[in-house]
């Protein structure tokens, strides 16, 4: 089943690279920062964002605040070149399944993105803590 992923990065080539590594998935969105990616949002119910944690205007922290107030169910994965607990725990707090560091791997990114789409009952990788996020180094 083909899905919708937006990818919201302030970095247009890191948008370009997310979108061709998950075109496979279905329909990839891309917004430059969190105010765009709210209309997208609101607009085309996405299944999964991606969500760059540093960016001008809304942080993602931000962002993902406002989306989960109005579209809970939308799956979020935080993306981001700072290696801090603190964030990764707030955006944790507030609902995001994962936390991605960068530079990547894109084989992590796509095992991220297969293991959080995944149809209910169906084990891919899940963590085995039994949490519903984790942190990706």
């Amino acid at each position: 089943m083909a899905r919708t992923i937006l990818v919201c990065d302030d970095d247009p080539e890191l948008r370009k690279l997310v979108a061709l590594l998950l075109g496979g998935y279905g329909e990839v969105l891309q917004a430059a920062d969190g105010e765009q990616a709210l209309r997208l949002i609101e607009s085309r119910r996405p299944d999964l964002i991606l969500l760059d944690m540093t960016m001008p205007g809304l942080s993602g922290l931000q962002t993902l605040r406002r989306c989960r107030e109005s579209h809970p169910e939308v799956a979020a994965v935080m993306l981001t070149g700072r290696q801090q607990l603190g964030l990764a725990r707030r955006a944790l707090a507030l609902g995001a399944r994962s936390y991605i560091t960068k530079p990547f791997d894109p084989e992590q990114v796509k095992a991220e993105v297969e293991r959080i789409l995944a149809p209910s009952g169906k084990k891919t990788g899940a963590d085995p803590s039994g949490r519903p996020w984790r942190v990706v180094p």
